[in-house]
């Protein structure tokens, strides 16, 4: 678990070439914009759970 006071942890579940893309590049992830995102359009991130977001990348690459 991340905990700092004033400073959230969030985890985006995605592959090696879209962190290169965003982190190194500078470019900006794109919206999720599909009929089954039940928290409506947007980026999703976990927050402070490492973990959940890799294995969402994982189960997602399949």
């Amino acid at each position: 678990m991340y905990v700092s006071p004033g400073v959230v942890a969030g985890f985006h579940g995605c592959d090696k070439t879209v962190f290169e893309k965003v982190i190194k590049q500078g470019e900006h992830l794109s919206n999720s914009e599909n009929d089954y995102d039940w928290l409506g359009h947007g980026i999703y991130f976990w927050e402070g759970n490492h973990e959940r977001a890799l294995e969402w990348a994982k189960k997602a690459q399949k």
